[in-house]
């Protein structure tokens, strides 16, 4: 099921993200997930009829531990540079976090440690919400918040099965964006 929700979320992500003349660091980043949160969930759902376990093995990790915490950096960064003055960053700095995650990963991956990644995507996707709403202060960003607030609190109440929750924290990521583009098409 979460693998469809992932294809459902990269879909409409990978449309806002797409390629623009005025494309931006943020946008690559976003439209790099996106592709690797769609490849997953199609290959997934063909994964009957096509017999690659090592390669769909590859893209679900790619998914949970790359595409997912780039998102929520991209997220973070985003509310953290009005707050700061911060400049954007371009798509060669963004190139170089995704590098650094995958490094991370495979280094959790040999430690044993996997279960931290998204332990650690889920406080800083928090931080985010928390950021975004300080910014924009809409509907679209408390009902990120909500949404975030209510990850944290059972995740901390259950502790479940990663693949339980994880997913649906894409679904303040897909909020936050569709918030920016509504914002950038009243103020162009």
């Amino acid at each position: 099921m979460e693998h469809l929700l992932l294809l459902a979320i990269g879909l409409p992500l990978a449309l806002l993200a797409r390629p623009r003349p005025d494309w931006s660091g943020e946008h690559a980043a976003d439209f790099c997930a996106a592709l690797l949160l769609i490849v997953y969930g199609g290959m997934w759902a063909v994964s009957s009829i096509w017999q690659h376990t090592e390669s769909l093995l590859l893209l679900e990790a790619l998914s949970w531990y790359a595409a997912l915490p780039l998102l929520i950096l991209v997220s973070l960064a985003r509310c953290a540079q009005p707050l700061f003055q911060l400049p954007a960053w371009d798509r060669v700095v963004w190139g170089r976090i995704l590098l650094a995650l995958c490094v991370v990963f495979e280094l959790t991956r040999r430690n044993g440690n996997m279960e931290v990644i998204p332990l650690i995507t889920l406080a800083i996707g928090t931080l985010a919400a928390i950021g975004a709403w300080l910014n924009k202060r809409n509907g679209l960003t408390t009902l990120a918040v909500i949404v975030w607030g209510t990850a944290v609190g059972y995740v901390a109440s259950m502790r479940p099965e990663v693949s339980a929750w994880l997913p649906l924290l894409l679904l303040p990521v897909l909020v936050d964006r569709l918030a920016q583009r509504q914002q950038s098409s009243v103020n162009p």
